[in-house]
């Protein structure tokens, strides 16, 4: 197994291009804390940090707040570092994750968060984006493995200019799919220097010198916004049905749009950083009339927990007003296609919203009986 500066192209799980990105990136250290999706994002980059034995440090913390400022003091001493976690362990380092966008750092700083939408090994299933924007700080999100190891490159220059932590979001989905990934020659591991002695008070948030700190934090939206929007972009349709891409739901058009090129005349906002200008969101709306809505009703990988929404998209979206003799529900099997596709194209011929929901059981969900239960009480309450 290569795990150093041999190949320029490597086969790795998404979270392993970040790592790779960050250890050619310079990174002087990484800190973690271990939770599914994202460990093996700290494994890898603790295997070429080893496997390189040049004075770099990979160190696991008692937990994500410990790692998050250890993380953030080597980058008060000008080094480039990586912090990974997943997206409940950033309720831990809150306090940490919070507060850094308010002192600045120095070397770039990398946070990894691996969201888990779907539970499919978590307690729930958070979206670490909203707090990338509470905390006033860009967040990049990839959809694939090649993009999550450019973006994390990109994200320590990006870091290092704008003097703010970067997010990078992962989800699971990601995370874990494995892919050829082009590696590009490595950055060599220096400081950028210790901060002017008249920045240092604005690592002690007192509250005189916490106001001052978030003007100045507020200040940097306009850089901020201009840094970020290349990694956005509208692309124009003749259709008047719009997609709104982000993540990894970009990848997964781009599969979809093989079998259906007719999508591609569909206008596309495609997101993959944040925070996002509100001009080319008025744009985009400017464009579109419709959405479209689709449901997986279990999760189809470990654990296979029916999500909180089983069975509530229909009451969800009647209950926003929408007419429910326009919503519709199909089951995507080849056997159905035809009726699928007469569904599918009442609801395009229709002038107004609709909603389509494409709903089919995990054959392995089934064959378990995992929602046997919940069939069962809805069989129940039907029968008053």
């Amino acid at each position: 197994m290569d795990t150093g500066w041999s190949q320029a192209e490597v086969v790795a799980l998404g979270v392993e291009a970040v790592a790779y990105a960050a250890f050619d990136a310079g990174i002087k250290a990484v800190f973690g804390y271990p939770g599914t999706p994202s460990t093996e994002g700290f494994e890898r980059a603790e295997l070429l940090i080893r496997a390189e034995n040049a004075g770099r440090k990979a160190h696991w913390a008692a937990n994500e707040k410990v790692a998050y400022e250890l993380a953030l003091g080597v980058s008060y001493a000008g080094y480039r570092t990586l912090v990974t976690m997943k997206h409940v362990g950033l309720n831990v380092a809150m306090d940490a994750f919070v507060n850094s966008a308010l002192t600045g750092v120095q070397g770039g700083f990398v946070l990894l968060v691996a969201d888990d939408p779907g539970m499919h090994s978590s307690q729930n299933e958070q979206d670490s984006r909203y707090l990338a924007d509470f905390a006033h700080i860009p967040c990049l999100e990839p959809a694939t493995g090649q993009e999550a190891y450019d973006y994390t490159r990109d994200a320590y220059g990006l870091s290092e200019r704008l003097k703010l932590p970067v997010m990078l979001r992962l989800v699971t989905r990601l995370a874990h799919c494995r892919g050829s990934v082009a590696r590009r020659a490595p950055d060599p591991v220096s400081s950028v220097g210790l901060p002017h002695p008249s920045e240092v008070p604005g690592w002690v948030l007192a509250p005189a010198n916490a106001r001052a700190q978030y003007q100045k934090l507020r200040q940097k939206l306009g850089p901020l916004l201009a840094e970020i929007g290349p990694y956005n972009r509208l692309i124009p349709g003749s259709a008047r049905r719009g997609l709104a891409l982000a993540g990894l739901g970009r990848a997964l058009f781009f599969e979809l749009a093989r079998e259906a090129p007719s999508l591609l005349e569909w206008p596309r906002l495609e997101v993959s950083g944040l925070p996002l200008g509100g001009d080319l969101i008025d744009r985009f709306l400017g464009q579109t009339d419709e959405i479209f809505v689709m449901d997986n009703r279990t999760t189809g990988m470990t654990g296979q927990q029916p999500v909180e929404t089983v069975d509530m998209l229909e009451a969800i979206v009647t209950g926003l007003g929408l007419d429910p003799a326009h919503v519709h529900t199909i089951v995507p099997l080849a056997k159905r296609h035809a009726e699928n596709v007469a569904v599918i194209e009442a609801a395009l011929r229709h002038e107004g919203p609709s909603v389509v929901i494409c709903r089919r059981e995990c054959v392995q969900a089934s064959r378990k009986g995992v929602n046997r239960e919940h069939d069962r009480c809805v069989r129940e309450a039907a029968r008053g």
